[in-house]
């Protein structure tokens, strides 16, 4: 949510002093070691216990160096009184949010959802997003509710939001956690309700492990991602167990050494980060002038550069992130220097009339030469690339193809960023070459290397791996570079989970559904043969699973399109179940006769009789769009681009496009899919999206073979090369013999 605030709504969090949630880049709390820190952690002593010769005493400080909220403070955070109803004196306050939401009934929950709705709108930052922020802050995050309801506990600090921030929050919420650990242990919950996320970085950050010393700049929680948890839980998993390492006595909790006004720290005291760091320290270009402190250089930010914060709300993940504060820093100080040395080259050519200033040095001469400007640019760019492909390879998001917020894919077609040339190995890229350069040099390389069938490649090695069976090889990969062939079914199923993936984090929660082909099979084998509920139990029981696998855990309460990618004689098209518009819409690349169509319209019937059936028995209360579903009529949307052949193997590229993009409407036009080249680019976009999604587990490993096949590219490019000629030669001799 905090990806899409506007300015206004940025400074307004600012303002009541809980910036430092803005940091925030983690989008899902990782549960694998959450009973091992509540059995850590005593709620009585705020005692946190690795073993007999490792604790430390968790304080308010610690909250502080998390998340930088309010600390330190006199004012303690006053919660409403939670009596009954008729003696409760702030009764009229619960009715008051109630009703602002319109609910009338005196003990009506709030939805958190409610809240998620409202305050992307109120974009001007005034009171009323001040006072859903906060509500919002604690209900989802720092003291989480069970039920996904708003806890209203906090509201009397809420009336006057200038006062927000001289509460002491960050005491509140280690209150709060140890409340919940409590009741967590005395079985008075069965759901966890603390801050989980706070402990466990809190941890992370005292327990130097494998003797590396993490970035201590606060907040802490700006040096923390989903990938970076898991790999941290991934390894300490193969210790001998959790909590193997040395603590940190001297370092934190930063805060506490540090001086506090109206419940902040009073300048910017932080403390560099060690040269042997995990995360670097950030970036910072100061808003000055160049100063005359020893060891200080300051240069003032034009008007033009993005902001610390401006590039923070747009990286797409930690690097990317560093990347971009990198590239505005290389600018601002090439640009000041630029400038300073244009006003002494004028003056000197003013002053060259003047038989008293002397001429200009070869060395100002050779500085002011337009080709060293174009050197050092070409340096600066050379610098970029190293950094981004060699140094840091793991984890880099690739702006481009994954760079939607908080989606885990997109394919939006930006022109390269480095515009390096590539030497393509495969055939596929050398054929597309012109098509190519539209996408960053480094997706090209990738591209090339995961659907190549070198001989020194292993064709059963894992490129994607979302979890079995979900896992797409480098022998099924190379049907994205064969446009002569159809794309293999589990590259659709992994797209398909990644756009469930995507519909979590959409802001009025999942609206979309996906399946993926392979149940199609089923599906196709239940209409073509008579009642067997052998195999209606089969298809029920896949339908289910993509519910309920482990990377989605899918709510489909609010779901209105239902997409069904159908694989049929090796063509593949989609029938999309409209719950919103109550009616099936069939989305195929080819155009097709009447008898066809009576054929798809027969599939379709038995599609919606076995899933208003299925769905029916799964949501929560009777849908009315559900029991009609039987009912549906079979209609095609109007589209731009119908490619009119019988035989087409870019039939698995239509549908996944179509998955991505269609909205439901009775006319859809897609551009990009209208002809050959951007079909081909499109291919590519969906291999590196795939592969440079963070569900995929073996990424980090791609990226290092990727790194490592660089050295030896050219070689194995005319070994490649050589192979294919001497190909072409040996069939040119036989036709003739």
């Amino acid at each position: 949510m905090i990806k899409t605030f506007s300015d206004d709504q940025i400074k307004a969090v600012k303002e009541i002093g809980f910036g430092g949630l803005l940091s925030l880049k983690v989008k899902r709390t990782a549960t694998d070691m959450l009973s091992w820190l509540v059995d850590c952690f005593d709620h009585g002593s705020c005692m946190f216990t690795i073993d007999g010769k490792k604790d430390f005493v968790v304080t308010e400080f610690d909250v502080y160096d998390v998340f930088c909220l309010p600390c330190k403070t006199s004012k303690k955070v006053e919660e409403i009184s939670r009596c009954a109803n008729v003696i409760n004196p702030d009764y009229d306050l619960k009715v008051k949010w109630r009703s602002h939401f319109g609910l009338m009934g005196e003990n009506d929950q709030i939805p958190v959802g409610f809240l998620e709705s409202k305050i992307p709108l109120l974009v001007d930052g005034g009171e009323e997003f001040r006072q859903l922020f906060i509500m919002h802050a604690f209900s989802s995050f720092l003291a989480p509710t069970s039920n996904r309801t708003v806890d209203l506990r906090i509201v009397k600090c809420l009336v006057d939001v200038n006062q927000i921030r001289i509460y002491n929050w960050s005491k509140y919420v280690l209150d709060r956690l140890c409340e919940a650990v409590k009741s967590y242990k005395e079985g008075n919950i069965e759901w966890f309700c603390g801050c989980v996320l706070m402990l466990e970085i809190i941890y992370f950050h005292r327990l130097r492990f494998r003797n590396v010393v993490l970035n201590s700049t606060i907040p802490l929680i700006q040096h923390w991602t989903d990938v970076d948890i898991r790999d941290r839980i991934r390894n300490e998993k193969l210790s001998k167990g959790f909590g193997c390492g040395i603590l940190e006595f001297d370092t934190y909790p930063v805060s506490e050494k540090l001086q506090f006004e109206d419940g902040q720290v009073v300048c910017n005291q932080f403390k560099e980060a060690p040269v042997n760091q995990t995360s670097g320290k950030e970036s910072v270009v100061y808003e000055g002038v160049r100063s005359n402190v020893k060891g200080v250089i300051q240069f003032e930010l034009p008007a033009s550069s993005m902001s610390n914060e401006e590039i923070r709300s747009i990286a797409i993940d930690e690097v990317y992130e560093k990347f971009l504060l990198m590239k505005r820093d290389l600018e601002v100080v090439s640009n000041f220097y630029m400038n300073e040395l244009k006003v002494l080259f004028q003056t000197r050519k003013s002053n060259d009339a003047s038989t008293s200033t002397p001429p200009m040095s070869q060395t100002d001469l050779f500085f002011m030469n337009p080709r060293v400007h174009e050197i050092v640019d070409e340096i600066v760019s050379l610098v970029n690339w190293i950094n981004v492909v060699v140094g840091e390879v793991p984890r880099i998001g690739f702006e481009h193809v994954l760079s939607n917020g908080k989606s885990k894919c997109s394919l939006a077609m930006d022109v390269s960023l480095f515009g390096d040339k590539v030497t393509y190995v495969t055939e596929y890229m050398k054929s597309s070459n012109k098509d190519m350069k539209v996408l960053d040099a480094v997706v090209q390389e990738l591209v090339d290397y995961c659907i190549s069938d070198y001989h020194g490649f292993d064709l059963n090695e894992v490129l994607v791996s979302f979890g079995k069976p979900f896992e797409i090889t480098r022998n099924e990969f190379l049907s994205l570079g064969a446009p002569a062939i159809a794309i293999s079914s589990v590259i659709i199923d992994c797209w398909a989970m990644l756009l469930n993936e995507n519909q979590k984090s959409s802001a009025h929660g999942p609206q979309k559904l996906y399946f993926g082909v392979s149940q199609s099979a089923f599906l196709l084998k239940v209409a073509n043969t008579d009642s067997n509920t052998q195999d209606i139990d089969k298809l029920f029981d896949i339908w289910s699973r993509w519910l309920f696998i482990p990377c989605n855990d899918f709510d489909i309460a609010n779901v209105e399109l239902i997409f069904v990618p159908i694989l049929l004689n090796e063509h593949f098209f989609l029938i999309v179940v409209n719950l919103k518009e109550e009616k099936l819409q069939f989305i195929d690349n080819m155009s097709y006769d009447t008898k066809y169509m009576s054929e798809v319209e027969k599939f379709s019937d038995v599609l919606s009789d076995m899933l208003s059936t299925f769905l029916d028995q799964r949501l929560p209360q009777s849908n009315d769009s559900v029991k009609n579903m039987i009912e549906y009529t079979l209609e095609s949307p109007s589209v731009n681009w119908k490619s009119g052949k019988q035989k087409n193997n870019d039939s698995g590229i239509y549908t996944m496009v179509s998955m991505l993009y269609f909205d439901g409407a009775d006319v859809f036009d897609c551009d990009v899919l209208k002809t050959v080249s951007t079909r081909r680019t499109l291919r590519a976009q969906i291999a590196a999206t795939l592969v440079l999604s963070d569900m995929n587990i073996v990424r980090d490993e791609v990226l290092e073979k990727l790194s490592e096949f660089r050295l030896i590219r050219s070689q194995v490019a005319k070994e490649v090369f050589d192979g294919i000629k001497k190909k072409t030669k040996q069939g040119k001799k036989e036709k003739k013999v």
